[in-house]
């Protein structure tokens, strides 16, 4: 996963003319992978990862709750006052689910925590400090108001309860799941108004930017294979905004195909082979089993490898998930022997 961008510092400078020292400056983002092996060189408890990421995630789902209050005070986020989303939309914040929508970063971490508290709470009794954190995480998640995020949050949690139901209850679980899901497609524009309408959503907003990467991905077998390489701000490339139509395209609303794009269909197959060997892992818990199923099921439209905090975040999940197996092959090891 560190490697194979460093072949798009070469098909970059071939493609576009972008100069070896910026995509190597651009490249730093992959060194959040590092962090994988510095925490197990420091032999770090998964418990104590574990308490970090529902730190953050219980920071971010207080933040964005107590904003939604101070506002127009609200000076954390990426859409805040003031900033260019806020002034698209005529110098207001945009509301979704009745909560303002300021992006901040964390709600991945929020995800990956409830759904951790929903494993336990399969496992065993909540208590009311439990309690507390998945009600302050379901409102974090849902106030970051990311459609595909709540309802890859949703699936995963039916997930769970599918495989820890006893087997009579196993096919009224699944019916319930794909009844709900049938129910909000079908009339999505009523249960959900302006909320619900996806393939108007596709076709005004994303459609046009699937397009253009992907004839611009495999156009080339350089670009296809190696990628094209992230833009620097001191290049062409850069700097240039690309149209399809008299549309703009966005790199980040076309999901995994916008990281295949920018760094090759191998580097794609990895992750998804990293991912998909981790799920089927049979040592591995359905807790961490339904957080990386929450990463899979939205990488059609949010890919979550881009920059160093995408990166390191996927380096805490993937060594949780290691440290999970190794505990659960000594359990079984010490079982076997006695």
């Amino acid at each position: 996963m560190m490697v194979l961008p460093l072949l798009s510092v070469y098909s970059c400078y071939i493609l576009h003319g972008q100069s070896i020292t910026s995509s190597l400056i651009v490249y730093r983002m992959h060194l959040g992978w590092l962090l994988y092996f510095v925490l197990w060189y420091k032999k770090v408890t998964e418990l104590t990862i574990y308490k970090v990421i529902l730190f953050i995630a219980v920071g971010y789902s207080l933040l964005t709750i107590i904003q939604q209050v101070t506002y127009p005070f609200a000076p954390f986020g990426d859409r805040t006052l003031g900033t260019a989303q806020a002034l698209y939309r005529g110098g207001e914040v945009e509301r979704r689910f009745g909560f303002y929508r300021y992006a901040l970063e964390g709600v991945s971490y929020a995800v990956i925590s409830f759904i951790l508290l929903i494993d336990q709470k399969m496992k065993s009794k909540y208590n009311c400090k439990q309690k507390f954190l998945i009600g302050i995480l379901i409102i974090g998640i849902i106030a970051a108001g990311n459609r595909q995020t709540i309802a890859a949050t949703f699936i995963s949690c039916c997930y769970l309860y599918f495989f820890y139901s006893k087997s009579k209850n196993r096919i009224l679980i699944l019916l319930v799941a794909i009844t709900i899901m049938f129910t909000l497609y079908m009339y999505s524009d009523v249960l959900l108004g302006k909320l619900g309408n996806f393939s108007e959503d596709l076709e005004g907003g994303r459609a046009h930017s699937y397009l253009y990467y992907w004839i611009n991905f495999v156009d080339n077998w350089m670009s296809f294979m190696m990628g094209n390489g992230v833009g620097h701000e001191s290049s062409v490339y850069g700097n240039t905004k690309e149209y399809i139509g008299g549309k703009v395209v966005i790199l980040s609303d076309i999901g995994i195909l916008g990281t295949a794009y920018l760094w090759g269909i191998f580097y794609v197959l990895c992750y998804y082979t990293l991912c998909l060997k981790l799920f089927f892992n049979k040592h591995l818990d359905f807790g961490y089993k339904a957080v990386i199923l929450s990463f899979l099921l939205p990488t059609w439209v949010a890919s979550p490898l881009w920059e160093i905090n995408g990166m390191l975040l996927q380096a805490l999940l993937i060594y949780m998930c290691d440290r999970n197996i190794v505990k659960n092959k000594n359990i079984v090891l010490t079982y076997e022997k006695s």
